[in-house]
């Protein structure tokens, strides 16, 4: 806490009120104006996990710029953060850097021998964050952060990744005037013994051999009507595009999957119930009925909810997501 250089010393002792008043008024949504986060994960997944709570934790503060570091042991990872949007600013540090600290903070002042080279730190003032997130604050599952399924983040692709992957999609036949599907290459989905086709559309499938970057991936993901999967990392850009999904004969789904009625299909729920996916196909069908063509992109402009954050996080039991335990009818 800084307090005036004139100030007696003994005055600079502040009482427990006088700190709680304090941490009160930087806790105010209009009082939090620069953030730093430190991300990490165990893997790509969790990764993802982590910045999305991030991103729910800044969405709470409308006017606050942000910046992140990481370690860029993937090419996931930066493409997790390239979509992120309320992350202005991205310092990726070397894959077997053992920590990360902003020299900046160390030696503040305008002669400081060292300085971010990057123009956005000096424009939104990161030497000086009101907020900073380090890795252990982001740790859980969305899908447990009380409140995230009632104003989860909505990740966004660049400009530049979507135009290649229109270009992409051409090459495969599948035109912006139809909707397509993003589904897992060893899903079959059946009727009857029949292969079930989907009616004036195209099915992507995820493991095409020519991808040639996670990058194409994300934007293709973010364009399609919904995703049937089993990848978590594919279920995870799905979630966080908010694109509808089913999550299909996977066991550790609370990772990847958070939004409200998106499906789950343990693999227990699959073996009991041949029909299941084909079920889940339905619903999704009948729940994204007004998309005809492709998903409009979303501009990369982070969404502000409502209410404070509190660390650590608040966990809940109640989940948002649809998770089918026992054999369930179509609606309707």
């Amino acid at each position: 806490i800084e307090m005036p250089s004139d100030t007696p010393k003994t005055d600079r002792i502040l009482t427990l009120d006088q700190i709680r008043r304090i941490s009160a008024s930087k806790r105010r949504i209009d009082g939090i104006g620069r953030a730093f986060v430190f991300l990490d994960g165990t893997d790509s997944v969790d990764f993802l996990g982590r910045t999305v709570i991030a991103e729910w934790i800044l969405g709470r503060f409308p006017k606050c710029a942000a910046a992140a570091a990481f370690r860029n042991i993937s090419p996931e990872r930066a493409a997790i953060v390239a979509c992120a949007p309320s992350l202005k600013v991205a310092i990726d540090a070397h894959p077997e850097s053992p920590a990360i600290a902003p020299v900046d903070w160390f030696d503040i002042g305008v002669a400081a021998p060292v300085k971010c080279p990057d123009p956005a730190w000096e424009e939104y003032d990161l030497s000086h964050p009101d907020l900073v997130l380090l890795p252990p604050m982001l740790h859980g599952r969305p899908c447990r952060i009380d409140g995230l399924a009632d104003h989860p983040p909505r990740f966004a692709v660049p400009e530049e990744w979507t135009a290649n992957a229109t270009g992409y999609l051409a090459t495969k036949g599948i035109g912006q005037e139809n909707w397509f599907a993003c589904v897992d290459s060893d899903l079959e989905i059946r009727r009857d013994g029949i292969p079930l086709e989907l009616p004036d559309a195209a099915v992507f499938r995820l493991q095409d051999a020519g991808m040639p970057s996670v990058e194409w991936k994300a934007a293709i993901i973010s364009r399609a009507r919904f995703v049937l999967s089993a990848d978590p990392l594919v279920l995870g850009l799905a979630s966080a595009f908010r694109v509808p999904l089913c999550a299909a004969g996977i066991d550790d789904w609370e990772r990847c999957v958070w939004n409200k009625a998106d499906i789950v299909l343990p693999p227990e729920a699959m073996a009991r119930d041949p029909h299941a996916l084909n079920r889940a196909l339905e619903i999704l069908m009948d729940r994204t009925a007004g998309i005809k063509g492709w998903r409009r992109p979303v501009e990369r402009q982070a969404k502000s909810g409502s209410g404070s954050v509190f660390l650590p996080l608040a966990r809940t039991e109640d989940l948002a997501v649809d998770v089918w335990e026992k054999p369930r009818a179509i609606p309707g």
